[in-house]
């Protein structure tokens, strides 16, 4: 199970959020390659965001080669050789980050991945 949280506190926004936790699940290997994403609506309905925050978040994350879209709506986890001359740049932003998204603290939304 994975949980992507907003925490408005933060100085980074909605959108970064998103696809920083998301960068470090791939990196980490919580995410697994074809792994299927919920759909921009879902995620935003669940976050309490912006349609727009989750299209943003998956753009960039498409754009680095972290998801790719399958079948026109199907946003998923690239396979490793997908990514592999941005692998170097998610490891950047796995550290890059700020560390309290790393600690459990009081956030005010989130989701969960089945």
């Amino acid at each position: 199970m994975v949980t992507i949280t907003i925490d408005h506190n933060l100085k980074d926004s909605a959108y970064e959020q998103v696809a920083g936790q998301i960068r470090r699940r791939i990196a980490t290997g919580t995410l697994k390659p074809d792994k299927v994403m919920p759909s921009v609506r879902q995620l935003a309905r669940y976050l309490g965001v912006n349609l727009n925050t989750v299209v943003r978040a998956y753009r960039v994350l498409k754009a680095e080669a972290f998801l790719v879209t399958k079948d026109r709506t199907d946003v998923s986890v690239a396979a490793p050789a997908d990514r592999y001359e941005h692998w170097m740049l998610g490891l950047f932003y796995f550290y890059r980050d700020d560390p309290s998204l790393m600690i459990e603290t009081r956030f005010d939304v989130g989701y969960t991945f089945n």
